[in-house]
């Protein structure tokens, strides 16, 4: 399926899929006018003549039916590409720091255990210090391995 830029005037052969989205679209092809119709012509030829006066005849077809049909329009399915906005992009960024810091956390504690922490702060300060000084370090790789500097 051909991809085209946002207003359908150029065809994309490279693009960068992390960039942006590809949406489904029609590309308008042709545009067929009206027909109107026409009745066959045609006429008669005699094939045999016979002593009594009788005749063979066939309808021999000069101009054949024309069918009368609306004007329409021909498309063809593509592809539209739709690069992201700088708002998406961030949005998209932080979703990825997001899940790669929570990912990092669940290397050493699980949700119950992180929750259990949370809760007994007041109680256990040297726990909850040791897990806030993981999760801080969690954060910081998210960050230098998404280039978020």
């Amino acid at each position: 399926m051909r991809v085209f830029n946002e207003d359908k005037t150029q065809e994309l052969y490279y693009y960068a899929a992390e960039g942006g989205r590809l949406l489904p679209d029609k590309l308008l092809v042709a545009h067929h006018p009206k027909v109107h119709g026409a009745p066959e012509i045609g006429h008669y030829v005699t094939t045999a003549t016979y002593p009594n006066g009788g005749k063979d005849i066939k309808w021999v077809v000069d101009i054949p039916e024309v069918e009368a049909k609306e004007a329409w329009d021909e498309y063809e399915d593509i592809q539209v590409y739709i690069p992201y906005t700088a708002e998406e992009k961030a949005k998209q960024n932080r979703l990825k720091y997001e899940s790669r810091v929570e990912q990092l956390i669940r290397e050493k504690y699980s949700l119950n255990a992180e929750l259990a922490i949370l809760r007994q702060r007041d109680k256990k300060p040297q726990e909850f210090a040791d897990y806030d000084y993981y999760a801080e370090n969690c954060k910081s790789q998210a960050k230098f391995e998404l280039g978020m500097f």
